[in-house]
């Protein structure tokens, strides 16, 4: 008996038979699932920890389908588990110094090999996160101080400049969308709360806060807005420099981490505190309320406590998961049960699912990461893992995790590649002044099955001119978000910003109002806003029952009264309510505050100040006042005003219409004495406002201050500046101080006209003409200020906006008395609509003028339909068009656009002209990117004309020596075997392995864009696909030769993405037989054999003298009754060949060979081991067969384990 010594080969040949044979040993349908999920990227894993407080290590893993990974052990202490988005390997963080960070590979679905331990400076974590892009681990560790650690995820080592000292004990991070920023909080600093952000992309500080409370926890919206929750507190930041705080809400509550709706509009958080409520809920577009007068975070909007039935205490969600825009789940981990939360109006009752009801004793709670909301939810009950499809609303099985486990159940999600399915918008809807920033844009892009995509291109674009995007291409990242920052456009309306991806299209919609906010109130901001309409700045005396009312109006961003918003009225000490406090606006959006004005003034002191509120959940607006005491002992100590300007020689004031007089106005107001106080002494928070007698500005001058009210200052001193509306002319001005406390009159107000308005347009908008016609109509604007005030004599610029295309003539371009100008135009020889700007001083308006085309037709001429082109190179024909006018007859001198509309090209030119045949011509190069490409010519007026052409991807590199037996590597191809293909080529684009669904019990004969063809005597048959490889560059391709083949050679034409390769020559071999051999440990490489009791052969279950055994083979050639191409085996399908089988050089009683049941190109020997054979674990064993006879062929040799047990 010949020898069959052992081989090596690459560990890529034998990838996909460990697989294959994993399926002997598990049921059939759960056998396929395996190659199934083995062919798409994983989904993601759950993890179940040892209890608290167990001696176990041992951590089990399980497929999101609750397929047995098998178990490992780190180290103690572990709380985390991530993946890298490939899922390749699970990544475990630990409370523990010796091993605070270790990794363990997943390969095939199986956690393989040793743990690999990283050790942080004998630091314990806190914390860990994978980089948005995937590559680097984030972990910070330590106290006092910490570090956050950079570690690559390749190499499983910290970076050389990966550490980062952060003050203080770190207790949470977060990071910036785009990956640049880490934002770090700590505690137990001498500052109470310190905020630190790090430049990921140095490892640098960029900015610290501190002394900012108490703090929990931080958490980046997907807009990448960066929130800190804490005790009586929310605080934002900017996410992005320079580095500032936004907002501050004051609480009474201690919220925990935040979680974000679907829509970014709304964030859950649990309450550390526990008073009164467990969870509340903020809204992402209303302010929320504080004492220190800086802008406000967003405010709580709902709040409710969560206790079990029958009882008072109550609970901390431990959990909460977000299913929808109104649903969420929350696992209350003490009391082992799951809620339902409705929100944004909280409601909260215990969860019933259909078909399994509430659920009790849930011991841990974990769920897998799809958007909206997750698919799978897992729970641990005693020791039975349980899967439930949120979607479906149905059960997924179950798994007993074994004694000893039953902790922590967490899942660690890996990422999509992709294709993108939907795209989800963060941001949309804002209302924004002319040219301001938005909040940031954000889109998520998910796959079917919701599962986010890394690295999915999106192409943002705005559809108006004067948008300014940050960027216009981007990549998801792990989380499939991509973030843009926008600024808007000049003139007010709605602007849309599109949003691409693949064939995904959506769009953000948002408006520019005019202005920058509501004046005298706060916050001064574009979109729903509260101002104070009256009753500022009051002066007077103490117990006064007759005051003015304060009274504010709550408007939307384009100045409507919002009715119905809840107003609640605060003041300082001394102020008596003579309204309730707690109000609604009225239909005026209005509410009215009556008040008195109490207390005692201190001695020595001339006045008091008050100060009132009215508070909104939209903001607020707050007014001062004064009083002065009664007379007394004959002493009036009423204050004294003074008018200083204008001055008394000469009460008369100019102002322009629109532009504020600064100065015009002043006031002072001081002390006329008293007991214990001097005379002259300054009064601030004194209001001084100015009006006309009329108030109708159609009839003539009115005038107000800026902001409505000035207040004098610590000098005692306000400055009105004047501003003038309506008509021009001549009024009487009255100058209010304090409300009425004083009253100038006497004083003249001369108006004069304002600046250009924007020209209104009076005649010739919008006609239309043909070549060289000159409009019957001249365009004429008047030009008036922005009160209809005409401006005789204003100079005006005519121009036209594209040139060339339109011809001025009889341009008035001073206006008249009326205050009109116009223009005479005569058009071009350019079709389509085009413009013409007029302009006085700053401000413009367009007149449309429409050319209609003499283009009767557009049709393709040449040069449609080209394929095959590889890519980067020229396409032979140039795309040719022809252009005729309404006769028929070509058109010279046409302008033809040229755009590329789907794929990747290069285009000679955007635009091309017409010939004297009509013809216009570009030439095409195709991209680096091959695939179909659209390519389309249009001509105003006319429907456009798509090219379509294809471009491929150059074929693999391959000889007839790139075809071998996948078990022997042995040259040649035997019908029915299965054959590794290796190649450069192969595999572009593919990391690791994907292995083909077989679930349908057939293989496919296309895959991943690969497709092999053989041709033969007996015709041409296509492969069917395995496995699709790329193992650190060695690609590969594992098929089943088909049965089809005869003759002496064959040729193959193998083709990935477009691309093809044609082989000639490759040998045809009768049959070529191989041994398939697994992995077993310590690097020992044995055959893949079946006991009589279905345990895999190994050192420690070993082959038993006697025992019939079950050996799998490839190559073996044709069966009885015949074995078909990509067919699975059959019962009872016997290998035509006589087979020997071979154990220590010695031939064994072999009982069949015959094609393995279910499986494709697999057979199956079974053998019977002698009573004589010797004991050991590495005797040889190997076959050999005859298809012609005298013509032995003899498989690859491998070893078994033969012993006693």
């Amino acid at each position: 008996m010949k020898k069959f010594p052992p081989r090596s080969y690459p560990p890529s040949v034998y990838s996909l038979f460990e697989v294959i044979m994993n399926l002997r040993q598990i049921p059939l349908l759960t056998g396929l699932l395996l190659v199934a999920l083995a062919g798409t990227a994983v989904a993601g894993n759950v993890f179940v920890l040892p209890p608290t407080g167990s001696p176990s290590t041992t951590v089990q893993g399980y497929t999101q389908q609750l397929l047995s990974m098998g178990g490992i052990n780190p180290p103690a202490g572990v709380f985390q588990i991530l993946s890298p988005p490939q899922g390749d390997k699970a990544i475990f963080i630990a409370n523990n110094p010796l091993g605070p960070v270790s990794f363990a590979s997943i390969v095939s679905g199986q956690l393989t090999g040793a743990v690999r331990t990283l050790t942080l400076d004998g630091r314990a974590a806190t914390r860990a996160q994978v980089s948005p892009d995937g590559t680097r681990l984030y972990v910070i560790a330590g106290s006092q101080p910490g570090t956050l650690y950079t570690i690559d995820l390749i190499t499983e080592n910290v970076l050389a400049t990966g550490t980062t000292v952060i003050g203080g004990t770190p207790r949470d991070f977060d990071i910036s969308p785009d990956g640049r920023y880490a934002f770090v909080i700590s505690g137990g600093v001498a500052t109470s709360g310190l905020l630190t952000i790090v430049d990921l992309s140095t490892a640098a500080v960029e900015g610290q806060f501190g002394n900012i409370g108490i703090i929990n926890n931080v958490s980046v919206s997907p807009t990448g807005r960066v929130f800190i929750t804490g005790q009586f507190q929310l605080l934002e930041y900017s996410g992005a420099p320079p580095f500032q705080r936004l907002g501050f809400t004051q609480l009474i509550s201690s919220p925990a981490k935040l979680s974000f709706s679907p829509n970014g509009r709304y964030m859950l958080a649990g309450n550390n505190l526990l008073n009164g409520r467990s969870i509340q809920v903020f809204d992402l577009n209303i302010p929320g309320q504080n004492n220190t007068g800086e802008p406000a975070a967003p405010a709580v909007i709902s709040e409710a406590g969560i206790a079990l039935p029958g009882t008072q205490d109550l609970l901390f969600p431990d959990q909460i998961i977000i299913l929808s825009n109104t649903k969420a789940l929350a696992y209350l981990q003490n009391a082992a049960r799951i809620m339902e939360l409705t929100y944004p109006t909280l409601t909260v009752v215990e969860a019933s699912f259909p078909n399994i009801g509430t659920l009790s004793a849930v011991t841990s709670y974990a769920v897998s990461d799809e958007f909206p909301g997750p698919r799978n939810m897992y729970y641990l009950q005693g020791q039975l893992l349980h899967r439930y499809d949120l979607i479906q609303n149905n059960t997924g099985g179950a798994i007993n995790v074994g004694p000893g486990s039953g902790g922590p159940a967490l899942f660690a999600a890996s990422s999509s590649a992709g294709p993108a399915s939907e795209i989800f918008l963060y941001g949309s809807g804002q209302l924004v002044a002319p040219n301001s920033p938005l909040k940031p844009y954000a889109v998520r892009v998910v796959d079917p099955l919701g599962k986010p995509v890394l690295n999915a291109p999106v192409t943002f674009s705005a559809t108006v001119p004067g948008v300014q995007l940050s960027a216009t291409n981007v990549v998801t990242n792990r989380q499939g978000i991509a973030v843009v920052q926008v600024t808007s456009p000049p003139t007010n309306g709605e602007f849309v910003v599109r949003a691409t991806s693949g064939a995904i299209v959506r769009e953000f919609v948002s408006t520019v109002t005019g202005g920058t906010g509501g004046g005298p109130g706060d916050p001064g901001t574009i979109g729903p806003r509260i101002l104070k309409v009256s009753g500022d700045g009051q002066l007077t005396q103490l117990f006064n029952g007759f005051t003015k009312p304060l009274i504010v109006r709550v408007v939307d961003g384009d100045d409507n009264p919002i009715p119905g918003v809840n107003v609640t009225w605060t003041f300082t000490d001394g102020v008596s309510s003579a309204s309730d406090p707690n109000q609604i606006t009225d239909a005026n959006g209005e509410s009215r505050f009556n008040w008195i004005p109490g207390g005692s003034i201190p001695g020595g002191q001339a006045t008091l100040s008050y100060t009132m509120t009215a508070n909104t959940e939209i903001g607020s607006a707050s007014f001062v006042a004064t009083a002065f005491p009664f007379l007394g002992g004959g002493f009036d100590s009423s204050p004294t005003a003074i008018l200083l300007s204008p001055p008394q020689e000469n009460r008369t004031i100019t102002a322009k219409l629109g532009t504020p007089a600064d100065g015009a106005v002043r006031v002072q107001v001081v002390t006329s004495g008293g007991q214990g106080v001097s005379a002259g002494l300054p009064i601030p928070n004194v209001g001084v406002r100015v009006y006309t007698v009329n108030v109708d500005t159609t009839l003539g001058p009115f005038a107000r201050c800026e902001g409505t009210t000035a207040l004098t200052g610590e000098d005692g001193i306000a400055n009105c500046k004047v501003i003038a509306t309506g008509r021009t002319g001549i009024a009487d001005l009255i100058v209010d101080v304090g409300g009425e406390y004083r009253l100038f009159s006497g004083i003249r107000l001369t108006v004069t006209p304002g600046d250009p308005g924007k020209p209104v347009i009076t005649q010739g908008n919008s006609q239309t003409g043909r070549t060289g016609q000159l409009l019957p109509l001249a365009l004429a604007a008047r030009i008036t200020d922005e009160f209809g005030n005409v401006l005789t004599g204003t100079p005006v610029t005519w121009e036209v906006v594209t040139a060339n295309t339109l011809l001025l003539e009889g341009t008035v371009a001073v206006a008249d008395q009326n205050g009109l100008v116009s223009t005479r135009v005569r058009i071009g020889n350019v079709p389509g609509t085009h413009q013409i700007r007029l302009k006085a001083g700053a401000q413009e308006v367009l007149f449309d003028v429409i050319v209609e085309s003499l283009v009767g037709g557009i049709a393709i001429v040449s040069g449609n339909n080209q394929t095959g082109i590889v890519i980067n190179a020229p396409f032979p024909a140039p795309l040719t068009v022809r252009i005729t006018d309404l006769a028929g007859a070509p058109v010279n001198n046409q302008v033809v656009s040229w755009a590329l509309s789907s794929g990747s090209a290069q285009l000679s030119a955007a635009t091309s002209t017409t010939n004297a045949a009509g013809n216009a011509s570009i030439n095409v190069v195709a991209g680096n990117s091959p695939g179909t490409i659209t390519i389309r010519a249009t001509v105003t007026g006319q429907p456009p004309v798509t090219f379509t052409l294809g471009s491929r991807l150059p074929g693999p590199v391959l000889n007839a020596l790139s075809f071998r037996n996948a078990a022997s590597n042995d040259p040649g191809i035997a019908p029915g075997t299965l054959i590794r293909i290796s190649g450069a080529g192969l595999a572009p684009g593919i990391t690791g392995e994907r292995n083909a669904n077989l679930l349908g019990g057939r293989l496919p004969l296309e895959y991943q864009g690969v497709r092999v063809e053989f041709t033969s005597n007996a015709g041409s048959a296509f492969a069917p696909i395995y496995q699709v490889a790329n193992h650190n560059g060695a690609e590969s391709i594992l098929i089943q030769a088909p049965f089809e083949l005869s003759g002496a050679t064959a040729s193959a034409t193998v083709t990935v993405q477009g691309g093809n390769t044609t082989v000639s020559g490759i040998p045809i071999l009768a049959a070529s037989p191989g041994v398939l051999e697994d992995n077993f440990p310590n690097n020992r490489r044995a055959a893949v054999v079946i006991r009589s009791d279905g345990l895999v052969v190994t050192p420690e279950t070993p082959a038993r003298r006697g025992e019939t055994l079950r050996m799998y083979a490839i190559g073996l050639g044709q069966t009885t009754p015949t074995a078909d191409t990509n067919r699975v085996g059959q019962i009872d399908q016997f290998v035509r060949a006589a087979v020997a089988v071979g154990i220590d050089d010695a031939g064994v009683e072999v009982v069949s060979a015959k094609l393995a049941e279910n499986l494709i190109g697999i057979y199956e020997i079974v053998f019977v081991v002698p009573q004589t054979a010797t004991f050991g674990n590495d005797r040889p064993l190997g076959f050999v067969m005859e298809v012609n006879p005298g013509q032995p062929l003899y498989a690859n040799g491998s070893i078994i384990a033969i012993g006693p047990q």
